[in-house]
């Protein structure tokens, strides 16, 4: 059994072997196992996303050439043809981190979960030309962050209700890190400390957003959480 990795790294696995194929052959094993979640994907989809510039015959000759070069890398079953028109992953055969996460949050296995999530949704990867599949990437790494923010702020919580402040802070930090810029979570950090009764902590929380805001995007944080800090630290 293969598993390809998507989250943070970005390869595929099995006890002892390591593949990072071409960048069009990872591209559409990615796209197989992320956006059909075990369904077929149909061969024009697949074209339109990957082979863009090119016209049906010569995208279908470079389809057809990624899936045999697949096929030859991860086994000649990885991916199976679903009659003339569709292509599947074989889930006997290849699993994907991003499946196994999703999974673990609907069984509610938040730990589990974020022990998937080891960064952003294929960090780094671009496929030269492909606009459409850029745009893909970018929505599921936006849409899988989000999963796992919400995930680690879940368990932040419940370490709150415990009183567990050393895991509140682990798993706050958890859910800064896959969304470093939304402000909505950093006014939850900043009350939550305050509430804690860390108002230094509070305050250098809000720093940290004031400065990754400043460095990173050249803005700063907006009316509503300058308000917030405002009326909880008496800081303007």
């Amino acid at each position: 059994m293969f598993l390809l990795r998507t989250l943070g790294t970005v390869e595929v696995a099995r006890p002892g072997m390591r593949l990072v194929p071409q960048t069009k052959c990872l591209a559409l094993l990615a796209y197989i196992c992320v956006a059909g979640r075990g369904h077929a994907i149909q061969r024009d989809r697949l074209l339109a996303l990957l082979w863009p510039e090119l016209d049906d015959a010569h995208a279908r000759h470079a389809l057809r050439q990624a899936l045999n070069r697949l096929r030859a890398e991860v086994g000649p079953d990885a991916v199976l043809s679903v009659g003339h028109d569709a292509v599947a992953a074989n889930r006997e055969r290849i699993t994907c981190d991003v499946s196994r996460f999703e999974r673990c949050v609907g069984e509610n296995l938040l730990e589990g979960a974020l022990e998937y999530y080891r960064g952003p949704f294929l960090e780094g990867f671009h496929v030269p030309g492909a606009r459409e599949y850029e745009n893909w990437i970018l929505s599921e790494r936006s849409r899988l962050a989000e999963i796992a923010a919400r995930a680690a702020w879940t368990l932040a919580e419940r370490a709150a209700a415990s009183r567990d402040h050393g895991s509140l802070r682990r798993w706050a930090g958890r859910a800064l890190e896959c969304q470093p810029y939304n402000e909505e979570r950093w006014r939850d950090w900043v009350r939550c400390l305050q509430e804690i009764g860390d108002v230094s902590g509070a305050l250098l929380a809000y720093r940290e957003l004031e400065r990754r805001m400043r460095n990173d995007l050249d803005l700063t944080p907006s009316l509503e959480t300058r308000n917030l800090v405002g009326d909880l630290l008496g800081i303007t």
